[in-house]
């Protein structure tokens, strides 16, 4: 999974970038890279290898000194991991700089096309070609250009956009892949994931498939593809940075078998009356129990396993109870008349 994160606003913007492709980390990647927009230009630096060689980089480059910009973390899909094929990626000219994360499905077509129009392609990558139709399509307006962008693409994607002559402006959407809008005091991010806003603000917005976002360190707006502004509500992060890093673990997955009993109290505990756990707010309700005549378990690895476990008590409470790896299509049967309810049970892959 690649990572993306931007940032507007009056804040030096690479110490901010580089924080949030630390926090993206736990997400697998080759490379590392960012671009800014400076008083020269959109400037880019990437690097093969860990964001630490992507610092070691930095400091030997002067001017890397903006506001507003994008960085990001990637995965190998098209192209090895190599400095010209890490994000991000400029359009002809460099007066657009683009990351990337996801597929997309009709590059090669996409790609003829530019060619024909004298596009040049450096990289072996799907992104690059994303870069060089949006400056094809350009209109003066970054929201509008990006909605007609969308319209020519296949796949599952995240992407963003700085522009050389929008200073202080960046523009993302997103289809079947993760972004969030962090809302910051006369600053704003965006990120794949939740930790890399948490230095700037607690409260985000995670845009529907194929909303444009228009991001300025004054506002952010979210239109249709054909205009039309989209009012959204943000929601608020109530958990501390620190359950979002290792903590002193050598990697993440050590820290969440250690933390799995304070996870488990903390789930369980306050939903507990008279040691009993009390769910009707979430319609799972004593009546709706003693209808339940099937439950299915469906689950991968250490987690089918815990829930194997649990088959002999359902069936001591007369269900039939059975389990299905996840990812599996599953055939279920169509129940009779007497088989009135049934209880699909997910745990998450362990």
């Amino acid at each position: 999974m690649c990572g993306i994160v931007g940032y507007t606003g009056p804040k030096q913007a690479l110490p901010l970038l580089l924080t949030g492709l630390h926090t993206l980390e736990y997400r697998g990647y080759d490379s590392a890279g960012v671009a800014l927009q400076t008083e020269t230009g959109i400037r880019v630096v990437k690097s093969k290898g860990r964001i630490k060689t992507l610092e070691e980089k930095l400091a030997g480059v002067p001017g890397m000194e903006g506001t507003c910009g994008i960085g990001h973390t990637r995965w190998a899909t098209h192209g090895a991991p190599s400095d010209v094929n890490a994000h991000p990626h400029c359009a002809q000219g460099g007066r657009f700089a683009l990351v990337h994360n996801g597929i997309i499905e009709n590059y090669r077509d996409l790609r003829h096309e530019l060619e024909g129009d004298g596009y040049t392609f450096l990289s072996e990558t799907d992104s690059e070609t994303v870069a060089h139709l949006f400056d094809k399509l350009y209109c003066g307006d970054m929201a509008k250009t990006l909605a007609a962008v969308v319209r020519r693409l296949r796949g599952g994607y995240a992407l963003a956009v700085i522009a050389q002559d929008r200073p202080g402006e960046l523009v993302c959407v997103r289809r079947d892949n993760p972004l969030i809008i962090g809302l910051g005091d006369g600053e704003n991010m965006i990120a794949s994931d939740i930790p890399a806003i948490l230095p700037v603000t607690r409260d985000y917005i995670v845009p529907n498939d194929e909303e444009i976002v228009h991001v300025t360190a004054k506002g952010v707006t979210f239109t249709k593809l054909d205009g039309t502004v989209i009012d959204k509500t943000p929601l608020h992060v109530d958990w501390d940075i620190s359950s979002a890093e290792k903590g002193g673990y050598a990697h993440f997955m050590l820290k969440e078998i250690y933390e799995q009993a304070r996870a488990v109290r903390d789930t369980v505990s306050p939903r507990l009356q008279d040691d009993l756990p009390q769910l009707e707010e979430y319609g799972l309700t004593a009546e709706l129990f003693r209808t339940v005549r099937n439950i299915h378990i469906v689950a991968c690895g250490s987690a089918l396993h815990a829930g194997l476990g649990r088959q002999g008590r359902h069936r001591e409470s007369g269900a039939h109870s059975g389990h299905h790896a996840g990812g599996v299509r599953i055939p279920l049967r169509r129940p009779d008349h007497h088989e009135r309810r049934s209880v699909h049970h997910h745990q998450p892959v362990g």
